[in-house]
């Protein structure tokens, strides 16, 4: 007997076995066109080397069938959130089938399965406020990145904001960190004038393009005395 997938054939003698590797390569243009379609529920196929959405002729005739769901998860890092506060996980859920034909005609038809989780994150704190602090000094608070979901993910920061009378770094500003982890980050103010300060980071996640903004204020003073009161 021969089992073929696509073009590749295995001939078998009676009573022995083969085993049969079937694979998924999740690459960057699949994963872009699945966030680009904002259906729930669709086909998608694999010509000429691309992806493609199917139309609803063309799903009658197969392709790759896609669920899109979203689960939320549990904030139990944050600080400023609500205490019942979630974050969105997107999932796709891709159903398709192996179909082995034999050379005596039997065709047997294996269903196949696989679950795309897009990573998602979220920080402690919505905003982070330094009161006074003395012109020329830095100083310097935390403030968590987490990764709830069942994903790896990257990341980078980048701040968008005056810099005149006030200067705001965080360190590191880009990272990665395994599924259900979080990473502890160092957020500093160094005041140039005694006016406030403000502005924000914005980070973003890869895959998935998720971003968070961070709202950041300070305020510079040349009095030491009431610098140490508060």
């Amino acid at each position: 007997a021969v089992v073929s997938t696509q073009s590749t054939g295995y001939s078998l003698v009676p009573r022995q076995k083969v085993k049969i590797d079937h694979g998924f390569v999740l690459s960057k243009r699949l994963l872009n066109l699945l966030l680009g379609e904002e259906r729930e529920h669709y086909k998608i196929g694999f010509n000429d080397g691309d992806y493609s959405v199917l139309s609803e002729e063309e799903e009658k005739k197969g392709g790759v069938e896609v669920q899109v769901e979203e689960k939320l998860i549990e904030m139990s890092h944050s600080v400023n959130q609500d205490e019942n506060s979630k974050v969105p996980e997107r999932r796709f859920n891709l159903h398709s089938s192996l179909v082995l034909k034999y050379t005596n005609g039997h065709i047997q038809t294996v269903p196949v399965h696989c679950r795309i989780i897009l990573p998602t994150f979220y920080l402690s704190v919505e905003s982070m406020l330094f009161g006074s602090c003395l012109v020329g000094q830095t100083t310097q608070l935390p403030v968590r990145i987490v990764n709830p979901s069942a994903s790896p993910m990257q990341w980078s920061a980048r701040f968008e904001g005056e810099t005149s009378d006030g200067n705001f770094a965080l360190e590191p500003c880009r990272g990665s960190f395994h599924a259900a982890d979080s990473a502890l980050l160092s957020l500093s103010f160094t005041a140039n004038t005694s006016r406030i300060s403000t502005g924000k980071f914005i980070f973003t996640g890869s895959p998935g393009g998720r971003t968070v903004e961070l709202r950041v204020e300070g305020i510079g003073t040349h009095d030491e005395v009431l610098q140490r009161i508060l």
